[in-house]
């Protein structure tokens, strides 16, 4: 019995140890305007994101950076997937919303800034 328990904790402590959060997302901001994301953790798989294009899991949750200049962010009308449970977090100076969809969506989203300027990146669902 005590082997087995064992043999369990190691599995799961490994399994913990190699999962890791995809990264923050990084808007870059000109004055107003919200100018690009950048996905710094290569989460498509591809050697480096694309600018203005990240990968996640359905169901992951997504981080966007600075949360201070972010005022919105809200799924476009067309788009095959969305975003949901949006809000900011002022303290930890990120905002965050939990992405949902099909393998293979492109999830169409506005980032608003705090002055009211729109930048529409994708969310790629992997």
């Amino acid at each position: 019995m005590t082997r087995r328990i064992g043999v369990a904790f190691a599995f799961t402590a490994l399994l913990a140890s190699t999962a890791q959060a995809d990264a923050d997302l990084e808007v870059v901001f000109d004055g107003c305007d919200p100018i690009e994301v950048i996905s710094n953790d290569d989460s498509c798989g591809q050697g480096g994101d694309p600018v203005n294009l990240a990968c996640r899991n359905s169901g992951a949750t997504v981080r966007w950076i600075p949360g201070d200049q972010i005022a919105q962010i809200s799924t476009k009308p067309e788009s095959p997937g969305s975003l949901h449970n949006c809000k900011t977090h002022p303290q930890g100076k990120y905002y965050q919303c939990i992405v949902t969809g099909n393998q293979g969506d492109e999830v169409a989203y506005d980032v608003t800034s705090t002055g009211g300027c729109v930048l529409d990146p994708i969310i790629r669902l992997r």
